[in-house]
């Protein structure tokens, strides 16, 4: 009897850790270490590269598997707090390092400098392995919509001098062992026609429209560098994105598998750009973090991989 009331309460504690964390309330950070706005490098025009840091408190790992993230918000706004829910949540119910990375937004900054800024971040965590405690091998790369583009690109181009491979500050690969793209232009012909030849958020990134710059769209598109190693994928899309649309996600997935990639899509219902229910959110959180755990034999944190909300 003793024991089922500590199993109830420890499930309680948890229920209410997921709900803070959820709902991006500060309160999760007890059980959370956060560094915010810690500087890599300051380029010659101002433009300050920092990442912020997240992981458990009680976290002793060494050689733990680690996480960079890209935000979204179509290349001319957003932060490193994008997807702070998910970001939490991944270093609570494993003990992973997440590190999240700002990259200039368009303006005079424009393609493909913010490729090189994430390829720059990934490269800086390998660098730092022993000092942050994580894999230098065992870094997955995760995005959000414009930030799943430019994750994309990195994952395709990392050895593109043009492109990811260029402005090397670490002389570091910057191949992340994984991909994770979360509802993210993959293809941006196949998304201006899609639009109804509408200009969407690559617009920002290019600098004109298709009709203006179509070879540009075209070098610009995921899909036309991708090759055989690669590290493997997931490709997460809403089924009702009216951003960008589900195509986008099975063009990124058959493009992978096309080289021979093992690659996973997953297509979720009553979802749009992003979830926005708790219950969204979670379903699609522990997907990424259940492939996580396949992909580098993470072990949840006791309790955490078994908790739901109401």
């Amino acid at each position: 009897m003793i024991f089922e009331k500590q199993r109830h309460l420890h499930t309680e504690i948890l229920k209410t850790m997921l709900d803070l964390i959820l709902n991006n309330d500060d309160a999760a950070i007890s059980e959370l270490n956060e560094q915010r706005d810690q500087t890599l490098h300051t380029d010659d025009d101002g433009f300050i590269h920092q990442v912020n840091i997240c992981q458990r408190s009680d976290s002793t790992a060494a050689k733990r598997p680690a996480l960079l993230f890209c935000h979204g918000g179509g290349f001319h706004v957003g932060s490193p707090l994008g997807q702070l829910s998910l970001q939490r949540y991944l270093a609570w119910r494993f003990d992973i390092l997440v590190v999240s990375t700002n990259y200039p937004l368009t303006g005079d900054d424009r393609f493909p400098r913010q490729i090189q800024t994430a390829a720059n971040a990934l490269r800086w965590m390998r660098k730092e392995s022993d000092s942050l405690g994580i894999n230098p091998q065992q870094i997955a790369l995760m995005g959000a919509s414009a930030g799943a583009y430019i994750s994309g690109m990195v994952s395709a181009t990392y050895n593109n001098t043009e492109l990811a491979g260029g402005n090397d500050r670490y002389g570091l690969s910057a191949r992340p062992a994984r991909l994770i793209s979360l509802w993210g232009p993959m293809d941006f012909v196949a998304r201006w026609y899609g639009n109804g030849a509408a200009p969407g958020a690559e617009t920002n990134l290019i600098g004109g429209l298709y009709t203006e710059k179509p070879n540009f769209y075209h070098y610009a598109s995921v899909i036309n560098h991708t090759h055989p190693k690669m590290p493997p994928a997931l490709f997460v899309q809403g089924r009702e994105d009216p951003v960008v649309h589900q195509q986008q996600g099975e063009l990124g997935h058959a493009a992978w598998q096309e080289q021979g990639i093992d690659s996973e899509l997953f297509l979720v219902d009553q979802i749009g750009h992003g979830p926005q229910s708790d219950a969204d959110r979670l379903r699609v959180y522990k997907k990424v973090s259940d492939y996580l755990a396949k992909e580098f034999n993470c072990i949840a944190i006791t309790g955490t991989q078994d908790i739901t909300i109401d």
